[in-house]
């Protein structure tokens, strides 16, 4: 198992944007899911804020983002935003970074629709959803889009990652074009092999869609912010 563990790249701001959005996600999952009286309406309520494929420009394409399926879901998306986002608030600024961590993660969330709609879904979920293609929740793909760009921005700086199998446990460094990038391209190959926008309840291509536009904009913004 490898689980990130953090970076070795001070900032020189403290990243106020970065902490609001953690405690936006944070908020959004204590008073819903955790408030849900029952797997239905916490199903009712995901379909209605939920990413819909059928209607991608509504206002779900950004609700979606601030939604997550559970424990591990939002955790693991929080702390993946905490060890990249301050960095990259650095380099852009309270403002760029919001816009386009939201504009990242409507790329994600297009990029997932554009597959989705190529690819066959089960009867099983179709009638268990009323005949509504499965909609897509979390902030992982607006979360991509900063990962893409810290591998542009900060291709050399150190990710710590926590290596453990049976009793052999090692903190390894290795350089964000690295971790970063092979995360990406796993995301892209696994969705390529099995043919959808999503494996085992894993929004792969979202992922991937994220992370190219934020590769994208990091080259275009770079000679900018330095």
């Amino acid at each position: 198992m490898i689980f990130p563990l953090g970076d070795d790249n001070p900032t020189r701001t403290t990243p106020w944007m970065t902490w609001v959005l953690i405690a936006a996600n944070a908020a959004v999952f204590g008073m819903y899911n955790l408030q849900m009286d029952g797997k239905e309406a916490l199903q009712a309520w995901t379909l209605a804020w939920g990413f819909d494929v059928e209607h991608p420009f509504d206002r779900q394409i950004f609700t979606s983002m601030f939604m997550h399926g559970g424990w591990a879901h939002i955790l693991g998306n929080m702390w993946v935003l905490w060890i990249v986002g301050n960095n990259v608030e650095d380099k852009l600024g309270k403002v760029g970074y919001l816009g386009l961590y939201l504009l990242g993660g409507c790329a994600a969330a297009l990029a997932y629709m554009g597959v989705a709609q190529f690819t066959e879904t089960s009867p099983e979920i179709l009638e268990l959803l009323g005949g509504r293609q499965p909609p897509l929740v979390g902030a992982s793909g607006a979360i991509a889009a900063m990962m893409g760009m810290y591998v542009v921005f900060f291709p050399e700086a150190r990710v710590r990652l926590l290596f453990w199998w049976i009793i052999f446990v090692r903190v390894i460094p290795v350089r964000a074009k690295w971790f970063f990038g092979l995360t990406l391209a796993i995301d892209l190959v696994t969705s390529v092999a099995a043919r959808g926008a999503a494996v085992g309840g894993v929004a792969t291509m979202a992922h991937v869609g994220g992370g190219l536009f934020g590769i994208f904009m990091g080259f275009i913004l770079k000679p900018a912010v330095g």
